[in-house]
């Protein structure tokens, strides 16, 4: 019986099937990953399991050809050695495929080095930072692709399950982030959505951009040469100097004004820099320490500084004491932003925070310094109330002031290209929220942003989330109110750490004489061990890789951008390359032995073959 089992599986029949849905299989394999990927060629193929399990049958077709004839006589030797060396390379071929390691790095020229390659294989990363905890979810993209519910992600070693559970819902091939802005019932807030449209040919080319008074990001766009900006207006005696300019003369650094027990003080600036000035007899010390034109933080000292002298961000440095009840001293110091009012960074001590309201009406009017110098430039003035103006000016011009009226287009006269500006929707006390929504593809762009949709739950709730590529997005959970847990997710690329270091230190490409066509592409690189330090240096070109510890590093292309030339490599482990080598040496030996082991039955061979010619 065990012979007969052997005789069947062993079978030429079995064999020849196995073989022809090989070639079947591998046939439309290279079609797919011609029309698609290799990544995904990957996925649907040879990563597969049924793959795996059809090359695992023909490897024992192969093993019970060989055992069926046992014990094997001299002249049989060649022939197990054969197929042992077919069944090594088999098995070499799925060690390969369900331990090997392939993926990407790309090295900048005299940049920073690398020590983790990128796979192409997308994860969901989640991580509690506070404890150092993550958990790493592999996503398999055509499965995801084709999900019609949620499907649960265990995170039981991650987080409590009673207060969040995780669900992936779906997988967007391309999503952008779009600004909502709502009516909300808050102080006033105003909030322009802007349409530009040159060729007046109908809405549907018109470019339509949210303007946020409340928003520093916001307060500006600009198309071209053409800036366009919101102020907030909220009294009638602010737009009156917005629209009549002449009582700014002499004021170019703007005023400081500050309201102290209903009391207000104006101070201008360009008088008072570096003055200490005493108001209310000597009750009230003021000193304007600096100005900022153009205010930035430090990011190395963390200290306030100035990076160019136009105004563009102007800001007071000061420092105001008085005599509070009872005499006791009281100190306001801080910085008051002129554009961005609500932006406090102050601290006042000995009274209340309410009893000090600081401002700094600065001169905007001023159409000719800063980032509006070479521009053309629409100021929008929203407020007070529902009232709406606009100022413009070209480089060299005088300005055009007026009303402006929702879906009016705003006249330029004399401009040479009317952009067809219009203000489409104006909302006062706005309320705005940044929300990711899937969008088709934009083939010109040259490229995507994936996203995720996630379904948490939890202690009582439940909610749709998006997470974007390679964009980090943050929760706090908690089971109660003294448990509150900060849990990050990353949607992004599989990284697997090297153990070394790999940094490019020159990129050469050779041209073919008299033209600007590649001849090669070579890197000189510098790999060094993380654990003992040692470096070595090697020159890698097309079809001359390198190896280290147990990786085959190759040249695979290159860029050129913004940062310097860019070298990508490729690195390769396979645990089963030892296997294929001797399975291959194998099978050169049996086909060796198959023929010049038995030199007599060669010979009858020959010579039975010459009297078959002879006679035909």
């Amino acid at each position: 019986m065990y012979k007969n089992l052997l005789r069947h599986l062993g079978s030429l029949r079995l064999a020849v099937i196995l073989l022809a849905v090989l070639s079947v299989v591998l046939i439309w394999a290279t079609f797919y990953e011609a029309h698609t990927s290799t990544e995904s060629a990957v996925y649907a193929f040879y990563g597969s399991w049924w793959f795996c399990a059809l090359l695992m049958l023909l490897g024992l077709n192969i093993a019970s050809a060989t055992l069926v004839r046992f014990p094997w006589k001299r002249s049989q030797y060649g022939f197990v050695l054969t197929h042992s060396g077919i069944l090594f390379i088999l098995l070499g071929a799925v060690v390969g495929l369900l331990g090997g390691r392939e993926g990407y790095i790309t090295l900048i020229e005299n940049g920073n080095s690398v020590d983790s390659l990128t796979t192409g294989n997308e994860i969901l990363q989640i991580e509690r930072p506070e404890d150092k905890l993550s958990l790493r979810v592999p996503l398999n993209v055509r499965k995801l692709n084709a999900i019609d519910h949620p499907v649960p992600i265990q995170t039981s070693k991650l987080v409590d399950t009673d207060s969040l559970q995780i669900s992936l819902v779906k997988r967007y091939v391309n999503t952008e982030e779009r600004l909502i802005v709502n009516e909300g019932y808050g102080e006033f807030n105003p909030a322009l959505l802007v349409s530009l449209n040159p060729q007046l040919d109908g809405e549907e080319n018109a470019i339509k951009e949210w303007l946020l008074s409340g928003d520093p990001e916001r307060q500006i766009m600009q198309i071209g040469p053409l800036l366009i900006r919101i102020f907030k207006v909220d009294s009638e005696e602010k737009l009156k100097k917005f629209l009549d300019p002449s009582n700014q003369n002499g004021k170019e650094k703007g005023i400081f004004s500050f309201v102290l027990e209903g009391n207000q003080f104006d101070l201008p600036v360009q008088e008072n820099i570096g003055k200490v000035v005493r108001l209310a007899d000597d009750k009230i010390s003021v000193e304007l320490k600096e100005y900022f034109p153009d205010f930035r933080m430090d990011t190395e000292s963390g200290k306030p500084v100035t990076v160019s002298q136009d105004p563009n961000n102007p800001v007071v440095y000061y420092e105001v004491t008085w005599k509070g009840e009872s005499d006791s001293p009281c100190k306001a110091v801080g910085f008051v932003f002129a554009d961005y009012p609500d932006l406090g960074m102050n601290r006042i001590e000995g009274a209340d925070t309410d009893s000090f309201v600081v401002s700094y009406d600065f001169n905007r009017l001023d159409m000719d310094v800063g980032i509006f110098a070479e521009s053309s430039v629409v100021y929008l003035i929203a407020g007070p109330g529902e009232q709406l103006h606009y100022i413009s000016r070209r480089p060299g011009e005088t300005r055009q002031v007026g009303v402006l009226t929702l879906n009016q287009i705003v006249p330029l006269g004399g401009w040479k290209m009317n952009p067809g500006l219009s203000v489409v929707r104006y909302v006062q006390s706005a309320e705005s929220k940044n929300q990711i929504v899937p969008v088709p593809i934009d083939e010109s762009m040259g490229f995507s942003r994936p996203a995720l949709e996630l379904k948490l739950s939890g202690s009582g709730y439940s909610t749709n989330v998006f997470v974007q590529w390679n964009r980090p997005f943050e929760i706090i959970t908690a089971a109660n109110t003294d448990s509150k847990v900060p849990v990050t997710f990353l949607y992004t690329d599989e990284k697997i750490p090297l153990g070394f270091n790999i940094r490019l230190l020159k990129f050469n490409m050779p041209t073919f004489e008299g033209t600007d066509m590649p001849a090669s592409y070579e890197s000189l690189i510098r790999v060094t061990n993380k654990k003992t330090g040692e470096a070595l240096e090697r020159k890698i070109w097309m079809n001359h890789p390198m190896s280290y510890q147990g990786y085959r590093i190759s040249q695979s292309g290159y860029s050129i951008g913004m940062q310097g030339r860019q070298s990508t490599l490729q690195l390769l482990a396979d645990p089963g390359s030892w296997l294929k080598w001797l399975g291959s040496i194998l099978m050169i030996l049996g086909i060796t032995l198959m023929y010049f082991w038995n030199p007599s039955e060669r010979k009858k061979i020959i010579i039975n073959s010459d009297i078959e010619n002879e006679e035909s």
